[in-house]
């Protein structure tokens, strides 16, 4: 990657070019499967440009990050009570003018009047260093906007989401922004998920569906369809969702209560023409202040509603629904930790156990040709929907222990092993149970695996690899107390030992830890 801005600037664009050409192709086109590493491309392209212009020029990026940091100001924005006052609060005089160009300052006047000073500030001396975040407001209105569906998001995207990113890059609260993009065939998230969704702390708080044709009503259907699963549970002290529609060049904004009521908080507008695209700029970037504000409702532990996490294994998780998650696994004819019939057998094995992530649906294997090549991805829904949430205190820690040593009594006495307890796999549900998951990694017990990952007991990183036993899933027990901050009683201390002695034939079974004595103020409420 090149040292020079102006090269970096040109990858930039030959790059955006080759990523709106890749949209337009079908999903079925070969060619598309280098959208990934060409958006990963982009963004570090872009990292770069940053840190040469700061290089360059360390006022002007100071003074530019100072406006947006100042723009972004929240104070006194609340979210009102009743979402037809945000119709106003959209078109709300900025208190801090964003400087443009003086052409383009002059050329706005002349097609929308002085209330273009309620927003942009001609670019005078004090100012002109600091027009790159006033640049992008330029750039954002289209003289045009047309051609094909992709190319009608990207000017979506230029007008609303792409403004939100610049201002959410200076601000400390975690703003999540994405848009669903069908890069698995035969899959059901994407039909599932809106076309554009924010979150904020991990909280789902806007959404847009987008049609390319098609009348309004379809795209407002939409926005009230895919809201069953948005409630207090979810959202906390959240009144409603905000959100857009739109349809060709017609945007419009809503809000969207709790009883999947739609409420229109703008009018219908035309984005073909500057009026329209003037409104709609104005309008999203009103609307992020109340992203900023919408902290203060949310639950401190967010639920990801309709976002797509990749976990350090890269596998997928979708939390499509309230009540289950969709985790993929991708050419899962490659995959080296399982087997299809190993998790058939397991997810069947521990569908009433209460204390394990469970099948709702699956799971099954899906195959499409591509490319004269068959793609096999494994689907599976799991319930219950949990939060990650590790034991705050020595009792919590104990609930989390037994909770687990339950689920290993079950899959033990079945014949398999779990294979990778750690906290990242242990989850919390909404009734305070802790929830192993992950089954993933699972095989049959005293069976010789084909891996070998660094956690696991010493007895399996010699030469020849041993059997995986039931005592090598204990001795991972043993190491989530290693993880624990929480001062340890010389019982548990103890205890923690006997987990991991090194002669796993020492080890104790999960049957023979339920009964331990450490357990005994605990046990009574099972």
């Amino acid at each position: 990657m090149s040292d020079d801005l102006e090269t970096v600037k040109q990858d930039i664009t030959q790059t955006k070019e080759e990523i709106d050409h890749i949209k337009g192709l079908p999903t079925d086109n070969p060619e598309r499967a280098a959208f990934a590493p060409l958006y990963g491309y982009l963004t570090e392209l872009q990292k770069k440009e940053n840190i040469l212009l700061e290089r360059a020029q360390p006022d002007k990026v100071n003074i530019r990050t100072r406006i947006v940091q100042a723009f972004c100001d929240s104070t006194g924005v609340e979210w009102p009570s009743e979402p037809a006052k945000l119709s106003s609060a959209l078109l709300e005089p900025f208190h801090v003018k964003i400087p443009i160009e003086t052409e383009v300052h002059k050329q706005w006047k002349s097609e929308a009047g002085v209330i273009v000073d309620d927003y942009f500030v001609d670019a005078d001396v004090e100012h002109s260093t600091a027009g790159t975040f006033g640049a992008r407001c330029i750039a954002a209105i289209p003289e045009k906007l047309g051609g094909s569906e992709n190319r009608l998001i990207s000017k979506y995207d230029n007008i609303i989401a792409n403004m939100w990113e610049i201002l959410k890059a200076t601000q400390p609260i975690a703003i999540d922004i994405d848009r669903n993009v069908s890069d698995a065939p035969g899959l059901t998230v994407e039909s599932m998920r809106p076309d554009v969704l924010v979150w904020v702390r991990d909280t789902l708080i806007f959404k847009g569906e987008e049609k390319k044709d098609g009348i309004f009503d379809v795209v407002k259907n939409e926005l009230r369809e895919k809201m069953q699963d948005w409630n207090i549970a979810t959202s906390g002290n959240l009144p409603y969702l905000l959100s857009y529609g739109a349809v060709r060049e017609k945007i419009q904004f809503f809000a969207i209560t709790k009883n999947a009521s739609l409420v229109e908080i703008s009018p219908r507008y035309d984005v073909s023409n500057f009026s329209g695209a003037f409104n709609v700029l104005i309008s999203a970037l009103n609307m992020f202040k109340f992203f900023l504000t919408a902290a203060t409702l949310l639950p401190d532990e967010g639920f990801p509603l309709m976002k797509i996490l990749k976990r350090s294994n890269g596998t997928p998780i979708s939390f499509i629904s309230s009540t289950y998650v969709q985790k993929r696994i991708d050419r899962f004819d490659e995959y080296p930790y399982s087997s299809f019939d190993v998790l058939q057998r397991v997810y069947e094995t521990v569908r009433l156990c209460e204390y394990a992530a469970r099948a709702y649906q699956g799971p099954e294997l899906l195959e499409k040709k591509r490319d004269k090549r068959k793609l096999v991805s494994y689907v599976v829904h799991i319930e219950p929907v949990c939060f990650r949430q590790q034991p705050h205190d020595v009792r919590e820690l104990k609930i989390a222990l037994y909770h687990i040593f339950q689920v290993l009594v079950i899959i033990h006495n079945t014949g398999f092993v779990h294979r990778d307890l750690r906290w990242e796999n242990i989850w919390k549900d909404s009734k305070g149970r802790y929830i192993v998951g992950d089954w993933e990694h699972a095989g049959r017990i005293n069976e010789i695996p084909t891996f070998v990952l660094n956690w696991w007991a010493p007895e399996l990183h010699t030469l020849p690899t041993p059997p995986y036993t039931d005592k090598a899933d204990i001795f991972l027990v043993g190491s989530l107390l290693d993880t624990m901050s929480l001062l340890l009683s010389a019982e548990k201390l103890r205890l923690r030992s006997q987990l991991k002695f090194d002669n796993p034939d020492e080890r104790p079974s999960a049957a023979v830890v339920l009964k331990h004595q450490w357990f005994d103020d605990i046990r009574d409420g099972f």
